[in-house]
């Protein structure tokens, strides 16, 4: 946004266009959003995180915002889909999306909606409990078709954000603790005990509005000694590790959100320097 000064007065203006304007033509109340600006981070983005020591790949969290314009400027530039429910998931396949890039989320998927993602052919379901894994295994045993599937666990990393969007406590309803690795290993055997479904690696999210870079160090070390842990103990191999965590944006004046580059930048040292230090496998 930019704010102008006329002789009378300041005026907001959105990608050039004045406030006052754009409420005489649409009416309010009235949400808008910066197509340019939009453009501009998807392209920040894709730019940004990109290694030549592994595979990367950025997802856009479609319940940030979810409609078809949005959906069709995330397949523009190339990066791939997180949906949480079925009603993104259709938006997702209204516009074509590619179903290989999508990635179905969520803590409390239906029945329904697990049917619906292996339908329409979703790459890659986050498993967030057992009985999620027993779910998903009864459709599969139905169907002709694969799917990958990853975890989510919960690093117990709390990340310096507000206290009602923290979602990785120990006892957070999100994931399950990485403390409980044979339970995460009897899935792990659930998920794979048909020849349909894949296992990749696991997920994690720390939370939103994260200020701090040092959370997603820690947030990597974590999960790569968890995942060093798995292979020694259990022979489990992971071919991708898969991300969370919401870069803070700018909301009030004392807000300082970290430069995408630097965060970026931590990203995939942190994931390079504690893959090499572990010796695992992961790809992505």
């Amino acid at each position: 946004f930019c704010e102008v000064k006329t002789m009378n007065k300041n005026v907001l203006e959105i990608s050039g266009v004045s406030v006052e304007q754009l409420a005489a033509t649409c009416k309010t109340p009235l949400y808008v959003y910066d197509e340019n600006k939009i453009r501009q981070q998807l392209s920040m983005y894709h730019e940004l995180f990109r290694s030549n020591d592994f595979e990367t790949e950025v997802l856009y969290a479609s319940k940030a915002f979810s409609c078809k314009a949005m959906v069709e400027l995330v397949k523009a530039y190339g990066l791939s889909l997180d949906v949480v429910s079925g009603g993104e998931l259709y938006t997702a396949k209204q516009v074509g999306f590619p179903m290989e890039r999508v990635y179905f989320h969520g803590n409390n998927k239906s029945y329904e909606e697990l049917e619906m993602a292996v339908h329409y052919g979703v790459g890659t379901i986050i498993v967030d409990n057992d009985m999620e894994c027993e779910a998903l295994v009864q459709i599969m045993k139905n169907v002709g078709t694969s799917i990958k599937t990853m975890i989510r666990v919960n690093p117990g990393v709390e990340a310096h954000t507000h206290k009602y969007i923290m979602t990785a406590y120990v006892d957070s309803k999100f994931g399950i603790s990485i403390l409980r690795k044979k339970e995460i290993a009897d899935m792990i055997l659930t998920l794979t005990s048909i020849p349909n479904i894949t296992f990749e690696g696991f997920h994690s999210h720390i939370g939103s509005q994260i200020f701090d870079k040092d959370a997603y160090v820690a947030e990597i070390t974590k999960l790569c000694e968890f995942m060093e842990d798995m292979q020694k103990e259990y022979n489990i191999l992971c071919n991708a590790l898969n991300l969370g965590g919401g870069f803070a944006a700018y909301y009030t004046s004392d807000d300082q959100p970290i430069p995408l580059h630097e965060v970026c930048k931590t990203i995939l040292d942190t994931c390079r320097i504690q893959k090499d230090t572990h010796n695992l496998t992961f790809h992505r």
